[in-house]
């Protein structure tokens, strides 16, 4: 099945921040990999991912929280970040390393609401999603 996009939605896209422009380029326009790779590299440099990198503190923590504060913290930052299409870089491998060092649960879990003397399901899916080969790769 083919979908028609409309040039005016495109330009619409491609006029926006970096993250959506280097997956218009990608996924609607099948623009070559090194225009899209290039695109897709001024997002820790420009707009959304610029602005998140920024509220990262000198620990590698946002929000003072590898969990909690819900949607702010380290956890959910880091996979804004990655759905975003933020390159692998050496900050976002420290809060990878912060929550291996903090964050694991004797269940295997992540353990970010200690609290709780269990691991929840959706953690234990969302680590791996943001300690992926992709973030944590130093060939990337």
């Amino acid at each position: 099945m083919s979908i028609s996009i409309d040039q005016e939605v495109i330009n619409w896209l491609l006029a926006g921040d970096p993250s959506i422009r280097w997956q218009t380029l990608r996924d609607l326009c099948s623009a070559p990999e090194s225009v899209i790779e290039k695109e897709r590299s001024k997002i820790e440099s420009e707009g959304w991912g610029k602005r998140l990198l920024s509220f990262q503190d000198p620990s590698g923590m946002w929000d003072n929280g590898l969990y909690t504060p819900k949607w702010t913290s380290t956890t959910y930052t880091l996979l804004l970040l990655r759905r975003l299409g933020l390159k692998p870089d050496e900050k976002c491998r420290k809060s990878c390393q912060l929550l291996l060092d903090n964050g694991l649960y004797k269940d295997g879990g992540s353990e970010l609401l200690p609290a709780i003397a269990r691991s929840f399901l959706v953690q234990r899916l969302n680590l791996p999603r943001f300690l992926s080969v992709e973030v944590l790769s130093p060939q990337a």
